[in-house]
């Protein structure tokens, strides 16, 4: 009998968050089975599915910058209270 994962199984293998992997489906980059009742999709996903998928290249967070940390040029010469 073929064994089926489950999203956070599959999930713990790619070494993803399962909100990834539950993307990768509903755009149909990853084949999956949906167990659901209707109302809620419940995924379950082919181990040999899941090595042929493509990485995913996520872009890197952007740095964030405190405004007293910003260049006097961006702020427009205002200052802030220290």
């Amino acid at each position: 009998m073929l064994e089926l994962l489950t999203e956070a199984q599959a999930a713990a293998i790619a070494q993803v968050h399962p909100r990834t992997i539950r993307r990768l489906v509903d755009r149909g980059k990853l084949p999956a089975l949906n167990f659901g009742n209707g109302r809620r999709k419940v995924y379950r996903i082919d181990p040999a599915a899941l090595l042929n998928v493509q990485p995913v290249h996520l872009p890197l967070p952007r740095e964030r910058h405190r405004r007293s940390q910003l260049p006097a040029s961006i702020m427009g010469g205002v200052k802030l209270r220290d």
